[in-house]
């Protein structure tokens, strides 16, 4: 017969782990600062979409400070613990990716905010560049092509759409989208197998993405091509055959739904919390046999 002891006893577990994975999955709660979705799409010189390309992002916080033992931290500032500050996406078969990332801030040796990226083809980096933002001073001498139009949705996130077009040699007219620098602060850690929602920081993403010392994963900035680390997979299909017929089903451009190469990440943070409520329900358990035992 359950008692009236036991009743609140089982009411205060369920209530305790209910509450649980908003402290396991660690989410951007940042007032007055709208999510940035990035749409894109890689395509090869003849403007055919490129399936399997990896494309990496990296970029400051909304304080303008890089994930980077290099960089200077500004006197008072400190990272933001839980913006994941770099991710991969890897396009579908239509060519499409997405990010979800913030606007990026400024720090004073560059005042202008700018989001870097990669994009890798066969295990090899085939485009190093930044994208910049139309609505801000300074950009007037980037090239068109890298520049991002922003369009605010009725849930207060900012979207925008942008074609990659990759030069593969192929004949093509496409216009191809410029190369820039790669800059001083390329992560120095592995992180193809960090997902594309830098928004959300899982306890496992901040674990693997500890920076460390020896930048056995940073690029030349010499050369322009980078080491390609163990995670980055050997394409099949380089995209110049044409679009699958099952192209359709992969999301939308103007979608605001999850991202493209997310379910990787869903899956692991549904382990996660997983496994902390299993711990913490086997930890609340002589609690609750001893609160039975009392008079």
């Amino acid at each position: 017969m359950v008692t009236e002891r036991m009743a609140w006893t089982i009411a205060y577990l369920l209530g305790f782990l209910l509450l649980l994975p908003a402290k396991v999955v660690v989410v951007l709660a940042q007032e007055n600062l709208p999510v940035l979705v990035f749409n894109g799409r890689i395509v090869n010189d003849l403007g055919q979409p490129m399936e399997g390309a990896q494309v990496q992002f990296w970029q400051t916080d909304e304080n303008g400070i890089y994930k980077h033992p290099r960089f200077n931290m500004q006197q008072g500032l400190s990272l933001v613990s839980h913006f994941q500050y770099f991710g991969t996406a890897t396009t579908a078969n239509d060519g499409s990716f997405q990010f979800k990332t913030y606007r990026p801030g400024i720090y004073s040796a560059r005042p202008i905010r700018h989001i870097h990226y990669k994009v890798w083809i066969n295990g090899s980096d085939v485009l190093t560049s930044q994208f910049y933002f139309a609505d801000e001073q300074g950009t007037a001498t980037q090239p068109l092509l890298l520049l991002l139009e922003l369009f605010q949705q009725d849930d207060g996130s900012l979207h925008t759409n942008k074609t990659i077009a990759l030069n593969m040699g192929l004949g093509g007219t496409e216009p191809i989208t410029p190369s820039q620098t790669e800059g001083p602060f390329y992560p120095v850690v592995d992180f193809f197998h960090m997902d594309s929602d830098m928004t959300v920081l899982t306890l496992d993403e901040q674990e693997e993405g500890t920076l460390t010392e020896s930048p056995s994963a940073m690029s030349s900035t010499t050369s322009g091509l980078s080491q390609s680390p163990s995670h980055s997979p050997r394409l099949v299909n380089t995209g110049t055959t044409t679009p699958s017929p099952t192209a359709a089903t992969t999301p939308s451009k103007d979608s605001s739904s999850s991202v493209v190469d997310g379910s990787s990440s869903s899956s692991t943070r549904n382990e996660t919390v997983l496994t902390a409520l299993l711990g913490v329900a086997l930890l609340m358990l002589p609690f609750y046999l001893l609160i039975e035992r009392l008079p």
